[in-house]
């Protein structure tokens, strides 16, 4: 009986225990009653949701919350709530709508509710197009100007966006805007502006008829009507509609960008037309300011320049086809007046910047200046340089007088032809009472080189030997000096010379003494006609054969080079092409001090051991052995 009793015992606890989880899992819930039942809603329209519990409400009160998407109308503490969803057609967090309850009479029923998202019904955010002409089933990128043509418009088919597991569904109506006088299907007339809704199946593709002239904008947005009137839109998608244009443009018998003053020449200017459609004509205006135009509204005028100034050519031109008619943009064709040349002048002017080769201006002169083409010239100078007795003066010819002293200053001059033709100034420079200087002459002989020993060296000659001294300019100076330039020579103490020339450029010739070791100078003496000279002096000793030494002989212009010379450390000879041998060197003595084989362009010689004095240098050439004096000298 006790065993019979605890079992009984058992059985109503484990009852009891089963009763409790019972009353726990079926807690009472709140849900949200859709009043579509699952269906999508539209943007824009007010619905009416509620809360049901699936225990007693009782006493419940109510909190309606809602995401971002969403707008609550009425109140929120009430067991129905009233909601407008916005455009918003995918899925978001943020399109929900929730409920919470409270103070319940039956505890079990204060809760809260899933988060209820419905879907809503929009196309606004699809995208569309692009949109194509079609004519005579041909995509066409444009019309011809005065077509009057039927075309067919067409975007590709929009479509709704509908839940997960639903088809798409397609938008059924499209708002056409096609250009200004193009006409749709019912033949109204397009402004240009307003849109025609066209509600049917297809409706992504019209046939429009064009106009004869007009061109635009064909734009298209697809509609979704189920929600009407609140409906929603696609995007726009447009087009830009071209007439095809014939081109024009302004061509001539080879009319130059610049032409020269004083030409009048006809050039023959004439429009011509590309891509002009069957019936298309035009009308022409033109214009050249400056230029006398004849028959200015044929298609080959008569254009003549005035020979002075240069045009800008415009031609105005209106293109007509099957009634309709449209200006033409043509480029202008400009034609300069040119430029004249650079001139020159004569006697010759130094350019500006140059300070060696300067003219010295030593009295009154007249210059000329020349550029092909030009009829006036302009001069301008300053630094006290005055041209026909002032600092500005016109003509071809002038006379440039320099100023007092020893100065130096600039003449400018410019060409001129018609107003509109000048070249720019060209600007010298121009010094006046300078004497030369010694390196503004050269003094060589018949074996010399008198620059090649330092000022002060004896050259060494044999004695009754003929020598020789061309005296040359090194910069011209005589052409500026109304070659007045001169030179003079003194032999002292000896009076040998038996030729002498005194105009540039200079010569001088004597003979040694016939007894050795006789020394004795030339001074040689350029003068111009400022009357500022500058003397060089050069010294000539005759060979005395007991002391053993050898005269000093530069080598003839034709020999190959070797420099430095003097030298100290090394040699370098310049070889002849396709030569053989060796090249070598021997000292006073004649014995051979350096040697080298004579291959390639040059040969370097070292000569840093050697003493100092003259020495032998042999190089072979084409024609056998080329001789010159080196001095080595440290």
């Amino acid at each position: 009986m006790h065993t019979k009793y605890t079992r009984k015992r058992l059985w109503a606890y484990a009852g009891l225990l089963l009763l409790l989880l019972l009353s726990l899992t079926t807690q009472a819930q709140v849900n949200i009653v859709d009043p579509v039942n699952g269906e999508t809603i539209c943007p824009g329209v007010t619905y009416v949701y509620g809360a049901k519990t699936t225990a007693s409400s009782a006493g419940c009160s109510y909190d309606w919350t809602i995401g971002k998407n969403g707008t609550i109308t009425s109140r929120t503490d009430q067991s129905t709530v009233s909601v407008i969803w916005k455009d918003v057609p995918k899925k978001d967090p943020e399109t929900w709508l929730q409920v919470a309850t409270t103070t319940c009479t039956t505890s079990a029923s204060n809760t809260t509710s899933p988060k209820f998202s419905p879907f809503v019904r929009s196309i606004s955010q699809t995208s569309i197009g692009p949109i194509t002409i079609i004519l005579n089933n041909t995509i066409i990128n444009s019309v011809p100007f005065g077509d009057v043509v039927s075309v067919r418009l067409r975007v590709p088919q929009a479509n709704v966006p509908m839940p997960d597991g639903q088809p798409p569904l397609s938008a059924l109506a499209y708002d056409w805007t096609i250009p200004r006088n193009w006409r749709h299907e019912d033949g109204t007339v397009s402004d240009g502006v307003t849109s025609r809704r066209y509600n049917r199946n297809g409706a992504f593709e019209i046939t429009v008829t064009t106009s004869a002239g007009d061109g635009g904008t064909v734009s298209v947005q697809a509609i979704e009507t189920t929600c009407a009137p609140n409906i929603t839109r696609t995007g726009l998608a447009t087009l830009e509609v071209n007439r095809q244009l014939p081109t024009v443009r302004i061509v001539s018998n080879g009319a130059p960008s610049a032409i020269a003053c004083g030409d009048q020449t006809n050039y023959g200017f004439r429009a011509e037309a590309t891509g002009t459609q069957p019936g298309g004509t035009y009308t022409y205006k033109w214009s050249a300011s400056n230029w006398t135009v004849t028959n200015p509204t044929s298609q080959a005028p008569g254009i003549i320049p005035n020979g002075s100034a240069g045009t800008l050519i415009i031609l105005d031109v209106v293109y007509f086809r099957n009634g309709a008619s449209t200006p033409l943009i043509v480029p202008a064709f400009p034609i300069a007046l040119a430029k004249l040349a650079s001139l020159t002048t004569s006697p010759s002017l130094a350019p500006i910047g140059t300070s060696d080769s300067l003219p010295t201006l030593c009295g009154a002169r007249q210059y000329t200046a020349s550029s092909p083409g030009a009829t006036d010239y302009e001069w301008e100078t300053s630094g006290g340089i005055t041209v026909n007795g002032g600092t500005k003066a016109t003509g071809a010819t002038v006379t440039l007088v320099p100023g007092s002293g020893i100065g130096q200053g600039t003449v400018s001059i410019r060409a001129n032809a018609c107003s509109d033709s000048k070249s720019d100034f060209s600007t010298y420079s121009v010094t006046y009472g300078v004497p030369p200087r010694q390196d503004q002459f050269r003094l060589r002989g018949n074996y010399f080189d008198y620059s090649s020993l330092p000022p002060g060296s004896s050259f060494l000659v044999y004695p009754n030997e003929d020598v020789s001294i061309t005296a040359t300019e090194t910069n011209s100076l005589g052409q500026y000096n109304n070659g007045a330039s001169t030179w003079s020579w003194v032999e002292q103490p000896l009076t040998s010379s038996y030729r002498v020339s005194t105009t540039s450029p200079g010569y001088y010739m004597f003979r040694a003494p016939n007894q050795g070791g006789v020394t004795w100078q030339v001074a040689v003496t350029l003068r111009n006609n400022c009357g500022n000279s500058e003397t060089s002096y050069i010294w000539f000793t005759t060979l005395n054969s007991s002391t053993g030494e050898e005269p000093f002989r530069t080598a003839p212009d034709t020999a190959p080079k070797a420099y430095p010379n003097p030298a100290d450390a090394e040699l370098t000879v310049e070889l002849p092409d396709n030569v053989k041998g060796h090249v070598r060197l021997y000292n006073s003595q004649g014995r051979q001090v350096r040697q080298a084989p004579a291959r390639g362009k040059q040969v370097v010689l070292d000569v840093q051991s050697l003493p100092n004095g003259l020495y032998q240098l042999h190089v072979p050439v084409a024609t056998g052995i080329s001789q010159q004096q080196i001095q080595i000298k440290h």
